[in-house]
């Protein structure tokens, strides 16, 4: 794959040794005078990876989730209490929050554990190729929830409290949904849910969740959008 960079309107493709890497750039406009320089450039960078877990670390994620459901650690969002500017709940979702459960007979969370390798080899690629990501090799802390949308499940654009977010996709085999498309919107960029992959980007971004509609009245509970959201400081 490579790196798809765009200047002025012109799509320029260059090599990469990184799969599944997207990130935007925009060259800065002619200074308006001698002493002056207008930057029009594209708000922020966003870094994207298709296939970003192994099979195994997959395995092992989705053993803690079907944990949760069945422990009932899931349970309707309760921290998004901000209201959109038609007086609608910014948030409608089922959150677990691995961090803040009992680890189970001496063993760790295995989504806290997978996460964490953004902060290796992935920290140094991403460093090298998307400026948002220059800071998340100092960081070292973050924090994860577990999101999962049933239908007409949303979250309105919004902002995190953090340096910088990476959200992964996920999906079963019971998944059976349309809709649920991240949003990023000050780029005016719709990015396609697909299994396994991870978006990351500057957490004072504006992004969101378009609404999931189920395609069948019999679809059963966790047949919705699942992700994971990592908050890094």
């Amino acid at each position: 794959m490579g790196i798809l960079r765009v200047f002025w309107g012109q799509i320029v493709w260059s090599s990469n040794i990184l799969t599944g890497t997207v990130y935007l750039q925009r060259h800065c406009a002619t200074p308006v005078a001698e002493n002056e320089k207008r930057c029009e450039c594209k708000p922020y960078e966003y870094y994207s990876c298709d296939d970003f877990f192994t099979e195994k670390e997959l395995s092992q994620i989705w053993q803690e989730i079907y944990r949760a459901f069945d422990n009932g650690w899931f349970s309707l969002d309760q921290r998004s209490t901000s209201k959109t500017l038609d007086g609608k709940p910014r948030s409608h979702r089922y959150v677990y929050w691995p961090n803040e459960i009992p680890t189970w007979s001496g063993e760790n969370s295995a989504i806290m554990k997978h996460v964490s390798k953004i902060f290796g080899e992935h920290s140094k690629k991403f460093s090298e190729s998307c400026f948002t990501a220059k800071s998340i090799a100092a960081c070292g802390r973050y924090n994860c929830v577990v999101n999962y949308y049933h239908d007409h499940g949303v979250y309105a654009p919004h902002m995190d409290d953090a340096i910088c977010t990476a959200v992964y996709f996920l999906e079963t085999q019971y998944s059976d949904f349309s809709g649920g498309e991240f949003v990023l919107t000050e780029l005016d960029e719709t990015i396609e849910f697909k299994n396994n992959k991870m978006v990351l980007f500057p957490s004072q971004a504006f992004h969101g969740v378009k609404p999931v509609r189920l395609n069948s009245e019999e679809a059963p509970w966790g047949a919705g959008r699942f992700a994971i959201t990592q908050f890094i400081s």
